[in-house]
């Protein structure tokens, strides 16, 4: 700041002393403001007494005490009072020793900021979209703000006139900006400003290879994206025969019987929706000739107890003439 010279004349109080209650005739505080390193204050007090000077500013909202002093009183006098400022508001108050306010100067403005209190506005693109929704906020506010304090609608403050901020979860969210300069601080909140929406469920496909052979046969499954949001990292496969494994994209699973199997992947997202993908007898396995196929029937299948029954072998192999079986009537007792 500048330091402004100045010479104030004031008129001189001609009179006898005078002594009773503390009376403040006049106030004047030189320069008036604008952009000074000090003011002083000229005080055309009278009477006799303590009185307490209190030097006190305002900025960004606040209300602080900038300086005290005391004087002894004991006639009509001029009594100055000279103040280190910065910027901000500066008023005099003046009490006696009862501390009754006995006098307040007026308020004047020391520095080149705005003297006008600011008004909060602003506006974010985009307001809506799915998760992972990442939104600039541009502060739109008059009166020329100098601080900022962003919520974004869960209790994170952060400062800047423009900032970006990326929604991972859906909802909507109530948007604050607090905006404050010199001369004062105001506070916009927009209810449900910003609409964060899930995303698609995932789209997915896989591959298996090899996808036929002979039994027993390894086919390894590959999944990837097609489209859609990203899945939460794991994979659930069923093979067509009642087995199921749950792994990363990536799987290896043996057929050890022959037959045409439905294969199906399911993968969910972050927020549990799952995206599936079925192919329908995706894998063909034919029969090992070096491996038996067991087959049987048996005569009566029913009656009454007891109940005598032949059973008959019908399991075929072309690996050897002979075969070894073993039988399993269901209650416990077993054959050869």
């Amino acid at each position: 700041m500048k330091h402004l010279k100045f010479v104030a004349l004031l008129a001189l109080i001609v009179g006898c002393s005078q002594t009773g209650p503390l009376k403040v005739k006049a106030i004047d505080i030189l320069p008036p403001g604008g952009d000074v390193d000090e003011i002083t204050a000229y005080v055309d007090i009278q009477g006799a007494g303590i009185a307490r000077l209190d030097w006190e500013h305002r900025a960004y909202g606040i209300d602080s005490l900038a300086q005290t002093e005391y004087w002894y009183v004991d006639s009509s006098d001029i009594y100055t009072s000279t103040l280190s400022v910065t910027d901000g508001w500066y008023w005099l108050s003046i009490y006696d020793e009862d501390s009754a306010l006995l006098a307040v100067s007026d308020t004047i403005f020391c520095g080149t900021g705005s003297q006008v209190p600011p008004v909060a506005d602003f506006y974010a693109e985009p307001t809506s979209g799915e998760a992972r929704l990442c939104v600039d906020f541009y502060d739109q506010s008059l009166n020329n703000p100098t601080a900022w304090l962003w919520d974004y609608g869960y209790g994170q403050m952060h400062g800047g006139p423009q900032l970006r901020h990326c929604y991972e979860e859906p909802g909507n969210y109530d948007i604050t900006l607090i905006v404050s300069n010199l001369a004062g601080v105001d506070t916009l909140t927009k209810t449900n400003y910003i609409q964060v929406e899930l995303p698609e469920p995932p789209k997915i496909d896989f591959v298996g290879s090899p996808t036929e052979g002979e039994a027993p046969l390894q086919v390894t499954f590959t999944d990837w994206i097609i489209s859609g949001s990203s899945p939460f990292g794991w994979s659930q496969w069923y093979f067509g025969n009642g087995d199921s494994l749950c792994t990363w994209s990536d799987c290896r699973y043996t057929y050890d019987t022959p037959g045409d199997f439905t294969v199906t992947l399911i993968r969910c997202d972050r927020y549990d929706q799952p995206g599936t993908m079925i192919k329908e007898n995706y894998i063909h396995v034919d029969p090992n000739p070096n491996i038996p196929i067991a087959d049987f029937y048996a005569e009566p299948t029913g009656g009454e107890s007891p109940l005598t029954i032949k059973f008959y072998n019908q399991s075929t192999s072309q690996a050897s003439s002979s075969l070894q079986c073993e039988w399993d009537y269901g209650d416990g007792i077993r054959d050869t």
